[in-house]
């Protein structure tokens, strides 16, 4: 009798980050104010497709051990993906996420590349609004709305809403996207890019954009701000 010998293959790939890499786990480190670290690893059995996997581990991050862990790890590991040259996303079929709080609790997350993919194809629209509203342009949010979710123009009522908050706040200087989650209803399915609006007295006031996942509709179908 023949005996079949199944090689398995499993390590880790001792490997400095791209600088590429680097800069996504700067951002993260930026964004929840925490320790980052990384490793990539594969595994692989004979006559099989070896799988690479990438690995960011953040710890040390109030902010992290604020928010619910779902949200915060889809949002790092595209932030992870999104950094990536474009060579680099054939790379890898994971990303992992690895998070430890100040406990030392440890929630480990899987999220595969081609999910990641498709989520990053909706972030352009995230950040066409974000930057219209960094910049003070209503006339760009207003381009990319949904006319069937807002069929309205809303921009230059939003417009009067943020320069409220910069007579409060100070300066409008930035935003720091630190989650994401999917929503589903009798209407359909959609990503809730969360994020913050960051100001110059270092005041954060939270806002969510939703998208709707499908590939054709790359519209703002809503958002919201909390003060």
């Amino acid at each position: 009798m023949k005996k079949l010998l199944l090689i398995i293959a499993t390590g880790l790939i001792v490997a400095c980050a791209s600088e590429s890499e680097q800069k996504s786990l700067d951002r993260i480190a930026d964004i929840y104010d925490a320790k980052t670290s990384y490793s990539k690893g594969f595994n692989s059995a004979a006559g099989k497709e070896t799988i690479r996997n990438f690995t960011a581990k953040i710890s040390e991050s109030d902010l992290i051990d604020s928010l619910n862990p779902n949200v915060t790890s889809s949002n790092i590991a595209l932030l992870v993906y999104q950094g990536f040259e474009e060579d680099e996303k054939d790379k890898y079929n994971n990303i992992f996420v690895q998070m430890v709080n100040k406990k030392g609790d440890t929630a480990d997350y899987t999220y595969p590349v081609p999910v990641l993919k498709k989520v990053a194809a909706k972030s352009p629209i995230f950040v066409a609004f974000s930057e219209g509203v960094l910049k003070g342009d209503g006339g760009k949010i207003d381009e990319i709305r949904n006319t069937n979710t807002i069929p309205d123009p809303i921009g230059e009522q939003l417009m009067v809403t943020i320069t409220k908050y910069k007579s409060k706040y100070g300066s409008l200087i930035g935003y720091d996207p630190f989650g994401i989650a999917e929503l589903s209803d009798e209407q359909g399915t959609a990503y809730q890019f969360q994020s913050y609006l960051v100001f110059s007295s270092g005041k954060k006031i939270p806002y969510l954009v939703n998208l709707d996942t499908a590939p054709e509709n790359d519209k703002l179908d809503g958002f919201r701000f909390f003060e």
